[in-house]
Formats: C-alpha cells, sequence, structure tokens
C-alpha cells in the first residue's frame, strides 16, 4: 500500500508543480477567490458548461465494480468537450483502498474536474478508503444532515493458532497501515486546500464533522445540499486539473445521471465479501442436498452455479484458503454427522467451522480491509443449522420407515389364500402386494383366509393365518 500511495502522491505533486504559478498558494482550491488575486488571474476560464455527469453511489462499497463506474465516467467527461465536471455523490461506509487507490489516480490525471458531495440527504462517509477518495476530489462539499469522518484502520486476520499473525505482529501492520493512510490523506489534504490535521484525526482518532461545522474546521470546501446546488457553489473556483489551472464555470449545468453498466454491476456484487461467502456456502449446499437426494438435479445445478461465482468473486478479492478449507471441513462433518452418532456434536462443531470461516474469508491487509459482515455470518450459520435439521430428520425418518420392497419388504405383510395350503409340504397359494405366490404353513388354511408372511425362501412364502 505504501507504493501505491507514494504514487499517487507524485502524481498530485506533479499536476501542482506542471504549470508555475506567478505567486505561490498553498491551496489547490482557492477559497472564495476574487477577480485581483494572482491565482484567479492566473486561471484559465473553464470552458462554456453544458451539462455534468452525477454518479449517485447510493451506500455501495468502494470496490473494483465500483471504482471502474467512477473511473469510467471520468474518462468519458474527457473525452467529451460538452461535460464540464463528474459529481459522486459518496455515501460509503466500507471499501478497499486498492480499488479507492485506482479512483485517486483516475481523479489526479483528469483534465474535467471531479466535484465530491458527502450526501446527498442523511448520508454517512466513513471509511479510509471513502476519506482518500474524498480528499483528492477538486472540489469536496457535505449535504446538511450528513456525517463525514471515522476512517480508522480495522484488520481482521486468522487467529495465530490457525496460521495468522500473532497479536503483536497484527498490532504493527494495524499501525504501519495507519502511518501510510494518515500521510496520504494529510498530503491530499494539503493539496485540495483542506485540513491536513483534521484528516489525520478522522484516521487516528475516529474524528468526524457534519454540514454544521465541517467548513470551519476545514474537512470540506462547502455545504451543498445535491449537486445541482454544488455545481452552483463551485462556480469561478480555481482547480487545478492535470496542471492546468482552471477557474470553474459550473454554473448553469444540465445534470445527466451515468448509470451502472451491466458489466459494473456484476463487478460490484462479485466484489463483495459478505456475498462471496453466500456463495461459497449456497454451492456446497446445493452439491450436498443434491448428494443426499440423487436425480434431483436443480440443488446440484444451483450449488455448480454458486461456486462458479464464488470463483469469480475469489479472483478479483483476495480469499483466504485457509478459511475455505475451513468451510468445507465444516460440511464434511455436518454430512458426517447423518452416519456417525455423536449426538449432533459433529453438526454443532461444522457449522462452528462454517462460522469461523466466513469470518476470516476474506485475507484483509492494509490494502483490503474489507470484511464479511458479521450480520450475514449469524444469517448462514442459522440457514445452515436448519438445513441441518431438516436433513438430518429427513435420513433418520428415512432409516426408520418400514421396508415395502425385496425379500425384506415380504415379511410381516398380510394377503389372503387363493388356493388352500394343507400344511407341511403341501404347498397352496396366495395373494400378498397384488401378486400371486407359493405358500406353506404349519397347519391347513382354507381358501379366502387372510394371512400373515413369516418367511421368504426363495418364491415360497412360510405364511400363518392371521389371528
Amino acid at each position: 500500500m505504501t507504493l501505491r500511495l507514494a504514487g499517487i502522491l507524485c502524481l498530485l505533486a506533479a499536476s501542482a508543480c506542471a504549470q508555475p504559478a506567478p505567486a505561490p498558494s498553498p491551496s489547490l482550491i482557492a477559497p472564495a477567490p476574487s477577480p485581483s488575486t494572482p491565482l484567479q488571474s492566473a486561471a484559465t476560464p473553464q470552458r462554456p458548461c453544458e451539462r455534468a455527469l452525477v454518479l449517485p453511489w447510493g451506500g455501495r462499497s468502494i470496490n473494483r465494480g465500483t471504482a471502474d463506474w467512477a473511473i469510467a465516467a471520468i474518462d468519458a467527461a474527457n473525452d467529451d468537450p460538452t461535460v464540464c465536471a463528474v459529481v459522486l455523490e459518496l455515501s460509503a461506509t466500507d471499501g478497499d483502498l486498492m480499488s479507492a487507490s485506482a479512483l485517486v489516480t483516475a481523479i489526479a490525471l483528469s483534465g474535467a474536474p471531479v466535484a465530491m458531495l458527502v450526501g446527498p440527504g442523511e448520508a454517512e462517509v466513513s471509511s479510509g478508503a471513502a476519506l482518500l477518495v474524498a480528499q483528492s476530489a477538486h472540489v469536496l462539499a457535505i449535504a446538511p444532515g450528513a456525517r463525514f469522518g471515522d476512517a480508522g484502520v480495522a484488520i481482521r486476520t486468522l487467529p495465530s493458532s490457525l496460521g495468522g499473525p500473532g497479536a503483536g505482529d497484527r498490532d504493527a501492520m494495524i499501525e504501519r497501515a495507519t502511518d501510510d493512510l494518515v500521510k496520504a490523506v494529510r498530503e491530499l489534504a494539503e493539496l485540495r486546500g483542506r485540513s491536513p490535521d483534521w484528516a489525520e484525526a478522522a484516521v487516528r482518532e475516529g474524528a468526524t464533522v457534519t454540514a454544521d461545522d465541517a467548513t470551519a474546521v476545514g474537512a470540506v470546501d462547502l455545504v451543498a445540499s445535491d449537486a445541482g446546488s454544488l455545481l452552483l457553489l463551485a462556480d469561478g473556483r480555481a482547480v487545478i486539473t492535470a496542471g492546468q489551472r482552471t477557474r470553474l464555470g459550473t454554473a448553469g449545468a444540465r445534470l445527466d445521471g451515468w448509470p451502472m453498466t451491466r458489466t459494473h454491476k456484476v463487478l460490484a456484487v462479485l466484489a463483495s465479501p459478505s456475498l462471496a461467502f453466500v456463495f461459497l456456502v449456497a454451492g456446497l449446499a446445493g452439491l450436498w442436498l443434491e448428494y443426499q437426494t440423487p436425480g434431483l438435479w436443480v440443488p446440484g445445478v444451483l450449488g455448480g452455479l454458486c461456486l462458479l461465482l464464488f470463483g469469480f468473486s475469489m479472483s478479483i478479492i483476495p480469499v483466504n484458503l485457509l478459511a475455505v478449507v475451513l468451510v468445507l471441513a465444516g460440511f464434511g462433518m455436518i454430512v458426517a454427522d447423518l452416519y456417525v452418532t455423536s449426538f449432533a456434536t459433529l453438526t454443532l462443531a461444522g457449522v462452528a467451522a462454517v462460522a469461523l470461516g466466513g469470518l476470516f474469508l476474506i485475507d484483509e491487509s492494509p490494502d483490503f480491509a474489507v470484511g464479511v459482515s458479521p450480520g450475514v455470518i449469524v444469517g448462514v450459520v442459522l440457514v445452515v443449522l436448519l438445513l441441518a435439521a431438516v436433513v438430518g430428520a429427513l435420513f433418520v425418518a428415512d432409516r426408520t420407515r418400514p421396508i415395502h420392497g425385496g425379500a425384506e419388504g415380504m415379511i410381516g405383510a398380510r394377503g389372503t389364500v387363493k388356493a388352500s395350503i394343507g400344511g407341511g409340504r403341501e404347498a397352496g397359494a396366495v395373494l400378498v402386494h397384488g401378486e400371486r405366490w407359493a405358500a406353506l404353513a404349519a397347519g391347513r388354511i382354507p381358501a379366502g383366509a387372510a394371512i400373515v408372511v413369516e418367511s421368504v425362501d426363495g418364491l415360497v412364502l412360510t405364511v400363518r393365518k392371521e389371528d
């Protein structure tokens, strides 16, 4: 992560220094500049603004799919001379730094200004990835009622007894990740003219702001209720885009939405650790049901499809293979409990293994610190328990059901004598299960009498008269 963030900062620093200004300015975004200021006079007026692309984030995580979606919008804005700005309406409480870094790089290289609105409405932006992206925006605003900050670093790893790092190594990893993120957001805040001290406090202390105090502490540039008011308030501000000082002319821009394509939607789904865990468990459950009920092909097909989707997820997000082995072992124990008398001990151990595998399914690191949601783990565990109970009950019922086929199924069966049985070695004929059989008995049984089968010897039944 250190090298990746260092590269981003180098890009931004190069952009800031690419075109010298007549007079130095500590800020890349001049607060309410006047025509007489050096920066304003040096800034090139932006071409007439026709429209702006608006991306409603809608609470989605910052991951491979959503980052590619935003980067595609930025690329489209750079290629289309009628687009004067890209507005990200951000509301994300989690995200990975790998995807965030790619988005920050796109913003750093963009010739079109990128504005970000924390909102609209009562939105919340509270993750390191979201803070990194927000601080890179040319203009940053917050909506009334929204909250911004609380971007601490948290990493879940396997216990040391299962091959994970020790407590000391884990703490050192978190400390290094925190220092790297603090350095990045401080430099981004300084480059964009915001408070680096508040950005650091958001990472180290979990500081948060609302619209009431965000501008006072230097966390954001503006307070705007929506994308339209943001563009109106940002009009006339001087920013640096791709090494060029530009005075924004965003007033009156038409707002055009930038919907997610089907590809981006699929990537966003597959990049979700919680859904990856659901795919894994659903796939194994489907194969288990297919094994228990051969010929019922629907569970097997759906299970195979879910495992295929999980395989695609593994190519996008870092999956801990040892956690996958734990989930497989958990299902193995649940299946074994059907054939071994363990008084449900194996089932409980298997469910615990599935839960532990879900908790550590993602190989979390400073770059990717998004794990499976605890609520999803609890829900999946409850479903697995219910499924194990239902399958177990059906399995026991099947094992204890009377046998109706073969020689064993004939014993105890009732029938009617069709031709009298003389007793001893003198055979008669009986009708059992709709079939006519030769029959012997210890004594004479007349035709029409009800009988019960006692044994089977080839095609001859030994019967007795029903009491």
